[in-house]
C-alpha cells in the first residue's frame, strides 16, 4: 500500500530507531510508568542521553522483547533526566 491509499509511512528513519535503542544502556537512563496510558499493556518512557541530546523513548515490553513506540526530543523528559536526587 502507498501512500495514495491511506497507509501509515514511518516517521523514523533505521538509524533514529538505533539511536533510540541506544538509550536503555545510559546508566543514568530514567524508566517511567505512562500512568495515563492503558493498564492493561503498560506503557513505559525510557529517559537518557543520545548524541545529539535527551531523547524520551516509549515502549513496551512484551516478555523478553522491547517494541519501541516512539522517541522525541521532550522538554518534560529532558527535565526529568536533568533532575537532581530523581
Amino acid at each position: 500500500m502507498g501512500p495514495e491509499e491511506g497507509s501509515a509511512q514511518p516517521t523514523q528513519t533505521w538509524s533514529q530507531l538505533c539511536g533510540s535503542a541506544a538509550l536503555f544502556f545510559d546508566p543514568l537512563r530514567v524508566i517511567a510508568v505512562d500512568e495515563a496510558h492503558s493498564k492493561k499493556e503498560p506503557r513505559l518512557f525510557c529517559i537518557g542521553r543520545s548524541r545529539h541530546g535527551i531523547v524520551t523513548v516509549r515502549f513496551i515490553q512484551r516478555g523478553d522483547r522491547i517494541r519501541i513506540i516512539g522517541a522525541g526530543y521532550w522538554r518534560k523528559g529532558k527535565q526529568l533526566y536533568e533532575k537532581p536526587n530523581r
